[in-house]
């Protein structure tokens, strides 16, 4: 889940989302580059921005997919933030606290925890933004590309 508080002024549209997932990936992960024009969620080993809508796997050509509405699936174009800004997410672990500098996990999630060398399920190594606080299990937190 994802919502904005402030939205930036810039969302990336041109990427494509790895056409390998095995499972809905939902918005509030952060994503990285994989190849070209390709993202898949991050590993926290790099970061190239903040996954804004769900990505569902493509049931396949039997199927009519919805073409109405702002679905994704694997191999389409998705919505990414790249520029500062400040969102509500259940995309996180731990329970971070305000003003705790926010990383990304080995699963693409937010966690306050720093790892020593390598990102891990519980704690990353990129900084990413800053808590602002959690209410009703989710995080409100800014995100700053530039933080580090």
């Amino acid at each position: 889940m994802l919502k904005f508080e402030f939205e930036p002024h810039f969302i990336d549209i041109y990427n494509k989302f790895d056409e390998t997932i095995t499972a809905t990936v939902p918005a509030g992960v952060f994503v990285m580059k994989k190849d070209g024009d390709t993202v898949t969620v991050s590993d926290g080993t790099k970061v190239w921005g903040l996954l804004a809508q769900n990505v569902h796997v493509n049931p396949g050509p039997e199927y009519a997919l919805v073409s109405n509405d702002n679905r994704a699936y694997a191999g389409d174009q998705v919505g990414i933030y790249v520029s500062p800004g400040m969102f509500w997410t259940d995309q996180f672990v731990g329970t971070p606290q305000p003003g705790d500098t926010l990383y990304v996990t080995s699963e693409g999630k937010l966690t306050a925890t720093k790892a020593e060398d390598n990102p891990t399920a519980s704690a990353g190594v990129i900084a990413v933004g800053k808590a602002a606080k959690t209410h009703n299990g989710q995080l409100l937190f800014v995100y700053n590309p530039c933080v580090a």
